[in-house]
């Protein structure tokens, strides 16, 4: 058992990965229902359908995954009696339930988790060589600008 006056954030950290921990098993998307315009798709026999089953978000096993990790290790840490005398342990705990609190706060329909998508072109960076500069105002005589 682990000792509850030692290191009470990640004390606090470890029950929040707990409750966590249990409620992505039941998570469900807040939509009922993607905006798919496809009849052939035959979900008979499953009545949640397609769209509420968990392995439809991409990343949602490895977030999972990701917490129940951060959990061992800090049950592990947080039972040793000799953990009082050493320094907070460094954990992945605070930015995994970010990505938890992301993903209930999300609007539906949720495709992915950990995943990055660009939206834009390549940024350039405006250093290089050649590189096409910002236009500037010219002073005017009256000390207006154009």
């Amino acid at each position: 058992m682990s000792n509850k006056c030692a290191h009470p954030a990640l004390q606090q950290l470890l029950v929040q990965l707990r409750n966590i921990h249990e409620s992505i098993s039941s998570y469900r998307p807040s939509n009922d229902r993607p905006p798919i315009l496809d009849s052939s798709l035959d979900t008979t026999g499953d009545e949640d359908g397609l769209w509420l089953r968990q392995d439809g978000i991409h990343g949602l096993k490895k977030l999972k995954e990701s917490i129940k990790i951060d959990l061992d290790v800090l049950e592990k840490f947080l039972e040793d009696p000799q953990s009082v005398h050493l320094p907070p342990l460094s954990t992945n705990s605070p930015y995994l339930i970010a990505v938890w609190n992301e993903l209930l706060c999300a609007p539906g329909p949720v495709e992915s988790v950990f995943k990055l998508f660009k939206v834009a072109g390549p940024i350039s960076d405006s250093r290089q060589r050649g590189a096409q500069r910002p236009p500037t105002a010219k002073k005017m005589e009256n000390d207006g600008y154009e």
